[in-house]
């Protein structure tokens, strides 16, 4: 059965793979209310805006106002129940057009996580889900407003689920043996559809004082619906060195067996070494530097957390497995850096959560907005990335800059897989935002968030520019409520699909 959305065709996805996200809302439903020592904060919330826009399809050639009401319905829940721990953030929102009813839609969003220690020290089950609109393309139309329906954009379902083992051999041997599934799948189309099945093993000991040594096993299998399935074989073995409490140096070795390039199996020598420095509680720098089957890859990030502020940087160099990695592997939550931010004012989790969404709401910024750049493909993906946040706030005003930026080549080339990769040999992204939040009273602020995406293929006709500026306005309404009012403009720059927008919205929020 295909079934007609906003013009768009629409095939339903296998139950199967929406099962798992739903078993994990569940479990954090069963979190809320099951006995034993808790400690769980929930906070359901509700929202209207509406939106009065000159350009609601997005078309320069065919403009057309509209009045746009999106209704929006969520809950959080964080806490511990026992041995479980979890955390779950769901939003449901719906559009209104008044005149392009064609265009009303729905839209999911979730972010979950549940941590089990089912037996005592050695059995534990860590799982997690995601519901996130992303582009399909990087080289479509680019939009900043999820309420202006967008053939470009899709709902990507995503989970994991990993038990796990962990004990002691004798005396001095420890192990870990792990089997995880993980499942990506998009609402309507077959780009970045892929499922993924590993399981490894490890062991690890001390030599002498500050030296210890682990060896490894693991297989890796990935399957892409649009492409073909891949297994990768890796045997490692390695050593450890603490210098210092502070300082943890690494270094290893051994073979990988992969068909990723070659339909034949490959056997080379790989080896890594790395280092891991964390002189307080408030840094951490990490580097590591690796040579694999398909040359060289990298990893670094730098932490650093003071009083008022959040300074974070990482890069890496990697293979792209599913497409969430390509959307969401070093994109960092704007929650994430408030979250840090608040850790010294707010030790306890759950009261910072909710001085967490409190800011984000006073700061007219989305729970889920995130700071990165993607798109979905169809194959193993070389991703060369760097990502920049940093978070300062002060008594009054709180600044927020980021920037990622982003090199993807497609490694499997023996696929015929279609996606952006196929029509171009490298996809490279920039952006860059600010968010500036001034609080003009004790009871309301004003914010300004500009933010540019710049995308480049191998053809001139596949480069774009989307700008976009806004400024809200927002005020309490009583300790649980929020109305925020703004006009933003968006400019979208490209040779065949080019657009400009403005509009004026208004927003009703209420947290019980």
């Amino acid at each position: 059965m295909v079934r007609a959305v906003s013009g768009r065709l629409v095939r339903p996805r296998p139950l199967r793979r929406c099962v798992a996200p739903l078993l994990l809302a569940a479990a954090g439903g069963a979190l809320a209310q099951s006995g034993g020592e808790r400690a769980v904060s929930i906070l359901p919330s509700a929202s209207i805006t509406q939106t009065v826009t000159n350009n609601a399809l997005l078309n320069a050639a065919e403009r057309r106002s509209d009045a746009i009401t999106l209704l929006s319905a969520g809950i959080q829940l964080a806490g511990r129940s026992g041995r479980v721990v979890g955390s779950l953030d769901y939003q449901l929102s719906g559009s209104i057009h008044a005149r392009s009813t064609a265009a009303n839609n729905t839209a999911n969003t979730l972010r979950a996580s549940l941590n089990s220690e089912l037996v005592d020290n050695w059995l534990f089950v860590d799982a997690s889900a995601s519901i996130s609109q992303q582009a399909i393309s990087a080289f479509g139309v680019q939009s900043t407003d999820l309420s202006i329906d967008n053939a470009n954009r899709t709902e990507v379902r995503s989970y994991s689920i990993s038990p796990s083992m962990r004990g002691r051999l004798g005396s001095s041997v420890n192990y870990v043996a792990r089997l995880t599934h993980s499942q990506d799948s998009s609402a309507n189309s077959d780009r970045g559809d892929t499922s993924g099945n590993s399981g490894s093993v490890s062991l690890n000991g001390a030599l002498t004082a500050g030296v210890g040594w682990s060896l490894t096993g693991s297989r890796q299998r990935t399957s892409f619906s649009a492409g073909r399935s891949t297994t990768t074989d890796t045997v490692r073995a390695g050593l450890n060195y603490a210098v210092t409490p502070e300082l943890r140096l690494s270094l290893d070795g051994g073979r990988e067996d992969s068909d990723l390039v070659s339909r034949a199996s490959q056997h080379p020598t790989t080896w890594g070494i790395g280092a891991d420095w964390s002189p307080t509680v408030r840094t951490r720098l990490a580097v590591r530097r690796d040579r694999r089957f398909f040359g060289d890859s990298h990893t670094f990030s730098f932490d650093h957390r003071m009083a008022h502020s959040v300074w974070r940087f990482s890069s890496s160099r990697d293979l792209s497995t599913g497409s969430q990695q390509l959307v969401s592997g070093g994109t960092v939550a704007l929650y994430d850096l408030y979250f840090a931010n608040l850790a010294a004012q707010y030790p306890d989790p759950a009261a910072r959560e909710r001085a967490v969404l409190e800011q984000l709401a006073r700061d007219g910024v989305s729970r889920n907005t995130v700071v990165g750049i993607g798109f979905l493909s169809s194959a193993v993906t070389l991703v060369n990335r760097q990502d920049m946040s940093v978070a300062l706030q002060g008594l009054r005003t709180t600044l927020t800059l980021s920037g990622s930026r982003s090199d993807s080549r497609r490694l499997d080339e023996l696929g015929i897989a279609q996606d952006d990769l196929s029509n171009s040999e490298h996809v490279r992204q920039r952006s860059f935002s600010v968010t500036l939040g001034h609080r003009l009273t004790p009871t309301s602020d004003l914010n300004l968030v500009l933010s540019k995406l710049r995308t480049a293929g191998k053809l001139s006709t596949q480069s774009s520019d989307l700008q976009s500026i806004s400024l809200t306005w927002t005020g309490r309404l009583g300790p649980r409520g929020n109305l925020s009012m703004g006009a933003r403009r968006v400019e979208f720059d490209s040779v065949s699909s080019p657009y400009d927008e403005s509009a004026i919205f208004a927003t009703l929020s209420m947290r019980f």
